[in-house]
Order: structure tokens, then C-alpha cells, then sequence
């Protein structure tokens, strides 16, 4: 930005008035001080920047109630971006500044002062155009944090395109699958798929492209040394800016220890089941909380007819004190 000054700039008169309303109807805040660091010309979108209409002549180098280093230190006025380049001659380029507004809000700045020269290239001092990126900032932040969040996930977080082209991979994929991201980006995400499944995909991209999330279905999909894995998987289209669908992330876990401890589970019941001793659980008030076959066939009672009774109905009366000595010391 260009100012062809005039001395007395932003005062009454002190600016060409075809510019000036150029200044005061821009949505950029931009504001002047002279070589003393008073403040000389801001304009309509400054104030509602800053939060408050500071003093012209009165106050120096900014408008900002307080202002701060981008590591959230205390930054005095005077060592402000536009009062270093007055102080030393010499530009810097943008700069990264926080301010606090008198209600207590902060905003994130980029701020671009340059110095300001008269026709004999005498210091008038500096214009000040400072460009608001706190929801740019809060973006960042954000997709740096869910970065952090998928990288260091222990479930598989995989994207890929309308192609089936995998376009990311997280350690978590790698571990789950056993290719580096350097081997699956760019890669048909069929390769992670068994022959027998393949139709999977079809139907998969089918629904993506309609703009449908997938709730997670159990599968198998192939680790790199040819393996089956047991998975838990859910989908979902990934949409750009303007909303239009370019893809989809999958999110797997791999449930191999899940699949073995049920199967565990599995065997040790049918064991139970099929014992013909009597096996039976109970709770710490003494209510029968299951019942195997071989019970059945001791006592006589069937499973629908115990469950949820006293175990002392198996217990003779001059022994039911028994089962008070054994709750106690359970």
C-alpha cells in the first residue's frame, strides 16, 4: 500500500478526500502515526478492530488496549512491530501480534507497517495495516491438534479419494497393517482387501459418493505379509470448502484380541454346559445367578426355574445356617 503523503496526514484536510473515503469504507483496518509514534489516521474498520476509538495526537503507535508477543508475553506499545521500524529507519516485513479489547476478547493479528515518507524523502512516519486471522489462527490450531489426535491413534485412520487412491496413512495404519505411509499413499486401498471381499469397496464408494457415513461393520482386511486381520471398521465422506464430497475416511480397529477372548469365553461356557458336574454361580446375598446342565440333572430344577432364587432352596433346614458361614467368609 502506497500513501502519497502530505504532512499533517489524517488530520482535517490533511488527506486527499477521495482517498480518505477509500480508507474509511475499507473492511482493512489501517491506521498512521507520525515519527513521535502519535497517532495520526485511523479508520472505521481499525475501531471496531481495536474495540475503542483511541485519541488522535494524545495516544502513540496503536489503538490496542493491551497487546501481546505471539507466546502470549506482555508487549508494550512502544515495542510495537510500527514503532521499531520508525525507531530504527528500517522495515520488517509482517508481523504476528495478539490484542486484548476492552471487553476481554482477544484476537490473533497480521500486521504490515511500513514508513512513510514525504517528496524530499523526509521520515513523516509509518501506516499501519493490521489484518484480523483469529478464526484462520483457531483453524490452525485446530488441525494441528486433531493431527496430533489421529497420529498418535492406536486405531488405523486412512483417507482416500472418489479413486480408492489412499491419500493419508497414521501409525496407527502402519502398525494395524504393516506398511509405512511411504508404501500406501498413492495405493489402491484394494490391496488392503481380500480377493473375497473386494465387492466391500464397491458398495463402499457407492455410498460414499451419496454423501452416507458407514456405522462401523466387522470385517477382515490383509496385513502386508498377506495375513488376515479381524476388523472394526466406520467410514465417513470427507467434503472440501464448498461441500462437495472428494472422499473418505475410514476408521479401523483391529479386533483380533476381542475375536480371541470371545472365543475364550465361547469354549469355557460350552465346558460349563456340558460338565456333568453341577456348576453354579451366585451372588454375595446368595441369588443364583446361573445354572448348567449338569445342575439340572442333580437337583431337578430346570435354569428358568432357579435363576434369580435363593441357593438355600437346595439347602436342607438344618443345614441352611451352612450357607451363612460361607457367605460371610465369601
Amino acid at each position: 500500500m502506497q500513501i502519497k503523503n502530505k504532512p499533517g496526514i489524517g488530520g482535517p484536510g490533511g488527506m486527499d478526500v477521495t482517498f480518505r473515503q477509500l480508507l474509511e469504507d475499507s473492511a482493512v483496518a489501517v491506521c498512521t502515526c507520525d515519527v513521535k509514534g502519535r497517532l495520526t489516521y485511523f479508520n472505521k474498520a481499525a475501531v471496531e478492530l481495536w474495540g475503542r476509538t483511541p485519541e488522535f495526537q494524545t495516544e502513540s503507535w496503536c489503538g490496542s488496549w493491551k497487546m501481546y508477543s505471539p507466546d502470549g508475553a506482555p508487549m508494550p506499545l512502544e515495542d510495537s512491530p510500527i514503532a521499531r521500524i520508525i525507531k530504527s529507519g528500517k522495515e520488517e516485513g509482517k508481523s504476528e501480534i495478539s490484542i486484548e479489547c476492552p471487553d476481554g476478547t482477544f484476537k490473533n493479528l497480521m500486521v504490515f507497517p511500513r514508513l512513510l515518507f514525504d517528496k524530499n524523502e523526509e521520515l513523516l512516519g509509518a501506516h499501519n495495516t493490521l489484518v484480523d486471522i483469529t478464526e484462520q489462527k483457531k483453524d490452525h490450531i485446530k488441525k494441528e491438534t486433531l493431527s496430533a489426535i489421529v497420529q498418535s491413534s492406536d486405531d488405523a485412520m486412512v483417507s482416500k479419494d472418489l479413486n480408492g487412491r489412499i491419500t493419508s496413512w497414521n501409525e496407527g495404519a502402519e502398525r494395524i497393517f504393516g506398511y509405512s505411509e511411504e508404501e500406501a499413499l498413492g495405493q489402491p486401498i484394494t490391496m488392503l482387501i481380500p480377493e473375497d471381499l473386494l465387492q466391500e469397496e464397491v458398495g463402499i464408494i457407492n455410498n460414499i459418493k451419496k454423501g452416507r457415513r458407514i456405522d462401523p461393520f466387522e470385517t477382515r482386511r490383509l496385513h502386508k505379509t498377506g495375513r488376515k486381520i479381524p476388523i472394526s471398521v466406520t467410514i465417513s465422506p470427507i467434503k472440501n470448502a464448498f461441500g462437495k464430497i472428494i472422499g473418505a475416511s475410514k476408521v479401523a480397529r483391529d479386533i483380533s484380541d476381542k475375536l480371541r477372548s470371545e472365543e475364550k469365553q465361547a469354549t469355557l461356557s460350552a465346558i460349563v454346559q456340558s460338565s456333568d458336574d453341577a456348576i453354579i454361580s451366585k451372588d454375595l446375598q446368595g441369588i443364583i445367578t446361573s445354572w448348567n446342565r449338569g445342575a439340572q440333572e442333580i437337583f431337578g430344577h430346570s435354569e428358568e426355574e432357579v435363576i434369580g432364587r435363593s441357593i438355600k432352596l437346595l439347602i436342607p433346614e438344618e443345614r441352611l445356617s451352612e450357607e451363612d458361614v460361607i457367605l460371610s467368609k465369601i
